[in-house]
């Protein structure tokens, strides 16, 4: 064969991109896994206290099932309760396995989304290197380093992230090309395992998008109404069922019910508040919000952010219809469908709460949720990216465009590294003093009323956690005199001395 020949070599080059992005997503996740690894504390904490008492019971066989879906919230999520069980009875509860393992499903929903989204086009047209680049990195982004040292959010929160790219990854194809038997039994496997195993309250919103996108493929694929009819009819319905058993062993009480009502009568009595708090959801899910503190370039973004994110949205769903990008795929559109959904969950439920500071709009644990509508923008500009190439009589700053809006989309989430990457000392001392502290507890030196709040939900509660950490010589209490552990912990938490000033 003889070598290619000049014509050729810029396709080539073009098809062979989206692997250069490989080592750069690679490099970012382990730099994710480094941050979790050496931020996560390696202590119970927050909801996890109210899981103990299923842990005592599972651990001297008196174990009732019905106590998987009990919470005291409107989250109950069989899925991980399982996982943390098992961890209790062969790991210890260990906590930084716990948050390893979710970012291991991280990565790996990361992986399967990129690798469908790379996928999405003809060999001769592969999906821009920058749109895989930018979508991995919203994936994997620092803003949500709340979800990374958190076993609840990490295994939790990633393991439903993962059943739900599944399943909207089946549903784009019942939509698209359909199913065979094998893909739609696997549909409804990954259904199951978001709603009744992972999702907790998101599952709704996960139902929600499918529901709404079968709608849009209907009116605009005539010719497929018969088989979205009969598959996607019969997904729906199972989905129903599944949102359906979860409520109804959830055992809700009357005030949790009155919550929502209130909730949404809130809503609808405070309407432009209520779109200043889904604007805050919007700019969180493109900055870390609260981690700008001082920086004044950084908060001269803040006002603008909102606007960028309406603007960026409505110009993606415009170009997704105007040029028929649903004929590629259903995932985008999906993906921006649940951030929206999930937004409104978000409003309905958090807005007009006292807590601002754990109900607000700006809340980091949100952003694994509220950003995928960026995923779904990243995809789009890809494909429209393509288009336009094949259109070189357009205009220069129409073919300009999606670069632009996707190298401003990386542009974010580099400054998010950077922000999350300046306080990562302060989260480590933070977690080293509540480890030291919680040891000096249980060694008889220390008081839980000398623990934050974010720590320690109630003295009671976790008087009858530590009780039972001690039983069975769980998680922190296994190493609570270690001369060892204790002489680290005491390093990381006192802060580095400063340099004095160079003359």
């Amino acid at each position: 064969m003889g070598a290619p020949t000049v014509s050729r070599l810029p396709d080539r080059i073009r098809r062979l991109a989206p692997l250069a992005t490989l080592p750069l997503l690679a490099a970012w996740f382990l730099l994710v896994a480094a941050y979790a690894w050496v931020t996560d504390g390696d202590f119970i904490s927050r909801d996890q206290w109210h899981f103990l008492p299923m842990v005592d019971h599972y651990l001297s066989g008196t174990l009732d099932w019905h106590e998987l879906w009990q919470s005291h919230t409107e989250h109950v999520k069989p899925g991980y309760y399982l996982l943390f069980l098992l961890n209790a009875r062969y790991f210890g509860l260990d906590m930084l396995l716990e948050t390893m393992a979710g970012i291991l499903l991280l990565g790996i929903a990361s992986f399967i989304l990129l690798r469908a989204m790379a996928a999405g086009r003809e060999r001769d047209a592969a999906m821009p290197a920058l749109a895989l680049l930018a979508a991995g990195a919203v994936l994997m982004s620092f803003n949500q380093w709340a979800n990374y040292g958190y076993g609840l959010l990490s295994l939790g929160g990633f393991g439903g992230m993962l059943a739900q790219t599944l399943v909207f990854l089946g549903f784009a194809r019942l939509l698209g090309p359909g199913l065979d038997l094998r893909r739609g039994a696997l549909l409804a496997l990954a259904l199951a395992c978001a709603v009744l195993g992972f999702s907790g309250a998101r599952g709704p919103a996960l139902v929600g998008a499918c529901l709404v996108a079968a709608l849009l493929a209907w009116l605009l694929t005539p010719e497929a109404r018969p088989r979205i009819l009969r598959q996607g009819g019969a997904f729906l319905l199972l989905g129903g069922i599944a949102i359906g058993i979860y409520v109804s062993l959830l055992h809700y009480s009357a005030p949790v019910h009155a919550g929502l009502a209130d909730g949404l009568k809130t809503v609808l009595l405070h309407p432009l508040q209520a779109l200043d708090y889904v604007s805050g959801i919007l700019a969180e899910s493109m900055l870390d919000l609260p981690m700008l503190g001082g920086s004044r370039p950084l908060l001269a973004l803040v006002p603008a952010l909102p606007l960028c994110a309406y603007l960026l949205l409505g110009w993606c769903l415009w170009r997704y219809f105007r040029a028929a990008h649903w004929r590629r795929s259903w995932m985008p559109l999906l993906l921006i469908l649940y951030s929206a959904l999930f937004t409104l969950e978000v409003l309905v439920g958090r807005f007009g709460s006292d807590n601002g500071q754990l109900h607000g709009s700006q809340v980091p644990r949100y952003v694994f949720d509220a950003h995928l509508w960026l995923v779904g923008c990243a995809w789009i500009l890809g494909l429209d990216w393509l288009e336009q190439r094949a259109t070189p009589d357009r205009a220069a700053l129409r073919r300009m465009l999606p670069a632009g809006l996707l190298t401003a989309m990386l542009g974010l989430e580099l400054i998010n590294l950077g922000l999350t990457l300046r306080t990562a000392p302060f989260q480590v001392r933070a977690n080293a003093r509540v480890a030291l502290q919680l040891r000096a507890v249980v060694t008889g030196t220390g008081t839980l009323d000398t623990l934050p709040k974010w720590e320690c939900p109630s003295q009671g509660l976790c008087e009858q956690g530590i009780a039972i950490l001690d039983k069975y010589h769980l998680s922190f209490i296994r190493d609570a005199a270690d001369p060892v552990v204790l002489a680290r912990l005491q390093q990381a938490a006192t802060p580095a001395p400063r340099s004095p000033p160079q003359p």
